[in-house]
């Protein structure tokens, strides 16, 4: 028997807010929490439904199982764009200029409402300015 396995990734693309030109680019593996364990199996027994947004936080500790929210939010962002490829999908985010300013952007969460399904650690943290937007990619790929 094939056990079947879920893998996040997420991708963050610093632009810059004048030129649009991407100017870093931050990529991460995600941890799925109990609660996004318990959450795809409702997902596939047509019980439950897809994630709504993805939020950003400040707090810096490593991501747990048993996290149930980020350690300290900051930005929820709804997502505003879905691709499914083969096996895998994406959700994603943009994070204009004017929003998330004066913070420096350490963790990423995947969430349907305020039900935590996966977190990351975000490094090298991002100091968000109005210099800058983000767009933020969270991916999961089943195999």
């Amino acid at each position: 028997m094939q056990a079947i396995t879920a893998k996040h990734n997420v991708t963050i693309e610093i632009i810059d807010a004048i030129t649009k030109e991407v100017i870093d680019v931050r990529r991460t593996h995600n941890l799925l929490t109990s609660n996004g364990l318990n959450w795809l199996v409702a997902l596939i027994a047509g019980s439950e439904t897809r994630p709504t947004n993805i939020n950003l936080g400040t707090g810096l500790t490593d991501p747990a199982a048993t996290d149930i929210a980020l350690e300290t939010q900051v930005y929820t962002g709804e997502i505003d764009r879905r691709l499914l490829d083969d096996a895998k999908v994406t959700h994603r985010i943009f994070v204009p200029s004017g929003s998330a300013n004066g913070n420096t952007l350490s963790e990423e969460g995947l969430f349907r409402g305020s039900w935590l399904i996966a977190r990351a650690k975000i490094h090298p943290a991002i100091v968000k300015t109005v210099a800058v937007e983000l767009t933020i990619a969270h991916e999961i790929t089943v195999s």
